[in-house]
């Protein structure tokens, strides 16, 4: 080819496209050369659930169970949420099929009543297993045909997946922020470390003390990280300590908590 069959190089002044357009996208802009995969990362949190659902299956007694389903549940609270707010939207930019895209978020709307009936559940509901079980299969079965036809779609449509992916990433973050602490501000006041508090004998700690001490049990065993926070935070323990005094209000299942 001859230089003057060459096409010519683009106006400097021309449109930036929008990176998520379909078909011949252009270069991936240097902001998001780091960014992960947008699919990649909604993958992990599909395997996420799965763990998670794996752990509820093996932990053992009501607060171990409780604090894993409500991991679960705002795992997959958050993750719906990216998904609508960025995910979408980018497949119906790129000429994604509608309806497929239309029946995802339908069921998004069935997996929050399922997400409300695990997160509402008396901690001695005999059917809280069941709930979860039904939440496990549902999410499972939804994140299967979502990676099977929309991820697949994405990139057949050029979807740029590591602009979406820094969006994703960004927004999932923030969310997942605001969840925790909606989460520990529900805990403190209706969640089932209250309500095991109301059904306990009175003991000799005093009632805030052993409200508090209840609550924080399960925001510790909940939220990322807890537990290597809460040993930080027990009071009056020194280097070399082996036996820690015992806390305010902690809440012992099997000779140990959590």
């Amino acid at each position: 080819m001859t230089t003057a069959d060459r096409p010519a190089a683009p106006a400097a002044h021309a449109t930036t496209p929008d990176p998520f357009t379909a078909g011949n996208a252009p270069a991936e802009p240097a902001a998001f050369a780091d960014a992960p995969d947008g699919l990649e990362l909604l993958r992990r949190d599909h395997q996420s659930v799965a763990r998670l659902l794996a752990e509820y299956d093996q932990a053992s007694g009501p607060l171990d169970k409780v604090a894993v389903a409500e991991r679960l549940c705002l795992t997959l609270a958050v993750h719906a949420r990216i998904e609508e707010e960025l995910f979408y939207p980018a497949l119906r930019a790129a000429g994604v099929d509608p309806d497929r895209i239309d029946n995802a978020q339908v069921e998004h709307l069935t997996a929050r009543q399922l997400i409300a009936d695990v997160e509402t559940a008396a901690i001695d509901d005999p059917l809280l297993d069941a709930k979860v079980r039904v939440l496990g299969v549902y999410s499972l079965r939804h994140a299967a045909e979502e990676e099977a036809e929309l991820f697949e779609a994405a990139r057949v449509r050029g979807v740029d997946v590591h602009a979406l992916g820094a969006k994703l990433a960004a927004r999932k973050a923030e969310l997942s922020r605001e969840a925790a602490l909606n989460l520990k501000s529900r805990l403190r006041t209706s969640g089932p470390a209250a309500q095991l508090e109301a059904d306990a004998p009175t003991p000799s700690t005093p009632a805030p003390l052993r409200a508090a001490g209840a609550a924080a049990d399960l925001a510790f065993a909940v939220l990322p990280g807890g537990k290597r926070l809460r040993k930080l935070l027990r009071p009056g323990r020194r280097r070399g300590d082996r036996h820690p005094p015992p806390e305010p209000g902690h809440i012992h299942e099997h000779g140990r908590g959590f």
